[in-house]
C-alpha cells in the first residue's frame, strides 16, 4: 500500500503484507492507520483551500470503498444508482487516486524487477521492495518532475 504525492513520490509505502490480502485489511494493520486515529501522523494544520479565505480544511488522504472513513480519509461513493453531484465528487476522488497508479507504473517501468515475481525470502523481497521505493524517489528528486495535469 502507497501514498503518493503529486509528484509520484512515494510518501509512504506499507511493505509487510504480500499476496492477495485486501486493501482494508492491510489498511487495518498498518502503521499509517494507527498514525491517523491517534493524530501522530504529520499532516498540515488545517487551511482554506487555495484561493479562498473560507473555512479552514484539513489535508486528507483519497483511498477507495475499501477504507473506512476518518477525518482525513475520503473515500467514494458507492453504488451505481448515484445523484449528479454524488457522481461528480466520486469521479474526482477517482481521479486524485490516479496519482498512486500513476506512481507504481512510473516505479515499475524504472524498476522492471518489480514486473515479476519476486521468489525470494520475503524479507529480501521486501528489501528489494523498499530499496526501489527508495530509489524512485531519489530519481524523481534528482531528475525533478513536472507534476502532470489530470
Amino acid at each position: 500500500m502507497v501514498v503518493a504525492d503529486s509528484n509520484y513520490r512515494c510518501l509512504h509505502a506499507g511493505i509487510d503484507n504480500y499476496g492477495k490480502v485486501c486493501d482494508s485489511t492491510i489498511f487495518k494493520r498498518s502503521i499509517l492507520r494507527t498514525k491517523i486515529q491517534t493524530n501522530m501522523l504529520e499532516l498540515p494544520s488545517d487551511r482554506p483551500l487555495a484561493g479562498t479565505e473560507g473555512a479552514h480544511v484539513p489535508y486528507f488522504l483519497v483511498g477507495d470503498e475499501g477504507f473506512a472513513l476518518n477525518r482525513n480519509i475520503l473515500r467514494p461513493f458507492c453504488g451505481s444508482n448515484l445523484s449528479v453531484k454524488n457522481n461528480v465528487y466520486k469521479h474526482r476522488l477517482c481521479r486524485a487516486r490516479s496519482y498512486v497508479e500513476y506512481a507504481f507504473g512510473i516505479l515499475s517501468n524504472k524498476w522492471r524487477i518489480l514486473q515479476r515475481m519476486l521468489n525470494d525470502n520475503p524479507a529480501f523481497a521486501g528489501d528489494i521492495v523498499k530499496a526501489s521505493v527508495f530509489l524512485h524517489n531519489f530519481v524523481r528528486d534528482r531528475d525533478g518532475c513536472k507534476s502532470r495535469t489530470l
